[in-house]
């Protein structure tokens, strides 16, 4: 049943209590965690489906599929086409979106709550905001319909005054863009200076630091400056006011399609506070830095700064619409605020003729209608019923894949039918409305299938004895090493299938066994034991066939949680949600990954694992690598394995609460007796005794002048830590 939600629990729980189906949803992270590659990872799923095959195929079956990607598997029988038809299924699925460094939205989180449930709680709310987002809609084709008429009007009297393009990561002024050398540009009421910003070719990194200012040769010889005049009530309107209280002056542009007001305001957007953006859809869009410090989100936006940024189909623009008859001088900088394009940017600076000031004020109507609407769609939405949500799978878009030659994605052969591996028999998905995964999680488990009981048996054996009776647990193939014992291995599977698929009863039988109960290495006076244990060294030095238990250190986890054990520190809690903040904050990148992991005394299966950021404990003790799937971790004996127990102030706290327990009883004898019975459970020797008096006596000279309560829990956190980490502490015997 574990194996099967893991792929398909929310398929086999849809129709159960919503617990029963919200632990479904849950279990089908195991798919949804698979990883993520490159900038834009929705362009690169073939490789997440790869992972995700590879780790199917390692973990149930204890085989190695995902080569088959590229071709049929040289040694094992597994096809490519085998390959493509389980791609074809993961394909057919939708897999939670965590965000990447082009798209930092998380996306297609799976509710917990069951469909027909969540349809009678959120049906009235759609209802509302379908009735708004329909007269949203109206209000756009009004005010489309203003702009065609107005750019038909103004598109006569354009003439392009600056033309210029950026190189990356660089800045060009306005002026000496200027197609004439003219100090001036001559301006009547309701003409329109047209600042524009295209896409130069990689649309991705185009956005665009732009500093502009007007000022009046003659008369009064007012200025406007862009920065100054909207950075700080950016939501003023739009268009937005001058400092000099003409209402509409600086216009925020969809040049898409001529002249055409941005209608979309968006407060923090991400969630970056002071992050304000007038955009249509996702682009283009014109947005500032309000605060007085930088903001780090994709690029470095500097505090007080405008910025722009095209849409992937055309430009954005910003327009000064003159309030004044006369002349202007026009100075600027327009600059690429996110270097690593490579192309940089392109902008153009036109004059358009005509009183526009009427209908700019028309479309400007429309624009506080759809405000108001938007306004009221966020209230309807914050007041909807809020849906728990788990980075899971669900189901996609039903369809099979197309083989790719040689693995390349760009490259399609034939069509592969979704069904399971050829070599049982190679069975096919029956529907064409699910995506395959209920019956794939059938598959994996069916008793014709001997590879899955075969698989965990190995690996229940490889915890209880440091070696697997294959010892290659992810390959049971033809390059895995054979086992030593295949009838023990198909014994044993055997009795997991009788016993109903439970594991206690496995782990009891192993316990109970004459082969586990060895001890690794037992002297003896007798002659003929040791005569039969040097013969037996010989002939088995590492011990294939177990005739001794093999010794061997406690794994990252063990020692972390060992040492939280005898220091009473540890929190037997079992482990609840992690503290993460709320996923529409979420805009985490390659080069701005999460990194919040709370500090916590429970058990390390309990601890956050962040990919990325392996825990130092872990990676210093050999624990298994988070970003792919580990059959067997080393154990290395590395330097700085014994200057963490020398110097970690974590190291030293838990050895300092083991010495305090010791402090409660009188006499030193005593001490020692508890700290063995705490840590090696068992009473100490004689030597060790001697041992503990003399190191305790060198050790109370070094703290002569220290205070005796302080003295005292010195010398006894020393001596703590010297049998916390010997070999006896860390190592099973």
């Amino acid at each position: 049943q574990f194996v099967r939600d893991q792929i398909a629990g929310d398929l086999i729980h849809a129709d159960k209590s919503a617990n029963k189906y919200a632990q479904g949803v849950i279990a089908t992270g195991f798919l949804a965690i698979a990883r993520r590659f490159d900038h834009d990872s929705d362009k690169h799923m073939h490789l997440t489906f790869e992972d995700t095959i590879d780790t199917i195929g390692k973990s149930f079956l204890g085989l190695s599929i995902a080569c088959a990607r590229c071709h049929d598997h040289k040694y094992d029988p597994i096809s490519a086409a085998d390959y493509y038809a389980l791609y074809g299924i993961l394909n057919s699925t939708r897999f939670a979106f965590p965000g990447c460094e082009a798209k930092q939205q998380p996306r297609d989180m799976v509710p917990l709550l069951p469909p027909a449930e969540w349809a009678a709680q959120i049906v009235p709310f759609e209802r509302e905001i379908a009735q708004i987002d329909q007269e949203i809609n109206r209000l756009r084709a009004e005010q489309d319909k203003i702009s065609a008429e107005l750019n038909a009007k103004i598109g006569e009297g354009t003439v392009r005054l600056a033309e210029a393009e950026v190189a990356e990561g660089q800045s060009g002024t306005i002026e000496q863009a200027l197609v004439d050398d003219a100090g001036s540009i001559e301006v009547k009421r309701g003409d329109l200076l047209q600042l524009t910003v295209d896409p130069n070719g990689n649309y991705g990194a185009d956005t665009t630091i732009v500093d502009w200012e007007i000022t009046e040769v003659e008369g009064e010889s007012k200025s406007w400056n862009l920065t100054k005049d909207v950075v700080g009530d950016f939501f003023k309107g739009n268009p937005h006011a001058d400092a000099y209280g003409n209402g509409s002056v600086w216009c925020f542009l969809d040049a898409r399609k001529g002249f055409h007001l941005l209608t979309d305001s968006i407060r923090d957007s991400d969630g970056k506070q002071g992050l304000h953006v007038w955009r249509t859809g996702e682009n283009p869009a014109v947005f500032v830095n309000a605060t007085d410090v930088d903001i780090a989100a994709w690029t470095k936006l500097p505090a007080k700064t405008l910025f722009v940024h095209p849409a992937m189909d055309g430009a954005v623009a910003i327009g000064w619409l003159s309030p004044i008859d006369g002349r202007v001088r026009v100075t600027g900088i327009v600059s690429d605020g996110h270097p690593g394009g490579p192309n940089g940017v392109k902008f153009t600076l036109e004059r358009r003729r005509g009183d526009i000031r009427s209908a700019i004020e028309a479309m400007s109507a429309y624009t506080a209608k759809l405000a108001e609407l938007r306004a009221k769609k966020d209230a309807v939405t914050s007041s909807m019923p809020k849906r728990e949500f788990a980075y899971a799978v669900t189901e996609g878009t039903s369809g099979n894949a197309k083989l790719h030659l040689r693995g390349d994605p760009e490259k399609l052969g034939e069509e592969i039918p979704r069904r399971w591996l050829e070599l049982f028999g190679s069975p096919k998905v029956t529907t064409d409305k699910g995506s395959g995964r209920l019956e794939l999680a059938h598959w994996l488990t069916d008793p014709a299938n001997p590879l899955v009981s075969r698989t965990i048996v190995n690996r229940v054996w490889l915890y209880h004895f440091g070696k697997g009776i294959v010892p290659t647990p992810n390959d049971l193939g033809t390059r895995g090493e054979l086992p030593t014992h295949p009838e023990l291995l198909d014994f044993l599977a055997n009795r997991l299938i009788q016993d109903g698929w439970k594991l206690k009863p496995l782990h009891r039988l192993i316990m109970l066994s004459a082969t586990y109960r060895q001890a690794s290495h037992v002297p003896s006076t007798d002659l003929e034991h040791n005569r039969l244990i040097h013969q037996a060294s010989e002939l088995d030095p590492n011990n294939r066939l177990y005739w001794r238990y093999d010794s061997r250190r406690l794994n990252a986890e063990q020692i972390r949680d060992s040492l939280l054990v005898v220091s009473n520190r540890i929190d037997l809690k079992p482990g609840e949600s992690h503290p993460l903040p709320p996923p529409t904050s979420w805009s985490y990148t390659q080069h701005v990954p999460f990194a919040g992991v709370p500090e916590t005394n429970q058990r390390t299966i309990y601890q956050m694992t962040v990919r990325n950021r392996r825990s130092p404990f872990l990676g210093l003790f050999d624990g298994a690598d988070p970003n792919a799937t580990t059959a067997l971790r080393q154990v290395t004996t590395v330097p700085t394995q014994s200057l963490y127990f020398m110097n970690d102030p974590g190291y030293h706290e838990n050895a300092s609460a083991v010495a305090r327990r010791a402090l409660q009883l009188a006499d030193d004898p005593a001490r020692v007796a508890l700290m063995y019975r705490i840590l090696f459970q068992r009473a100490p020797r004689q030597s060790e005794l001697k041992a503990a008096t003399d190191f305790l006596k060198h050790y109370e000279t070094l703290f002569a002048a220290a205070p005796p309560e302080e003295k005292l829990l010195e010398i006894w956190s020393a001596y703590a830590r010297v049998l916390m980490s010997s070999n006896e502490f860390i190592y099973l015997d």
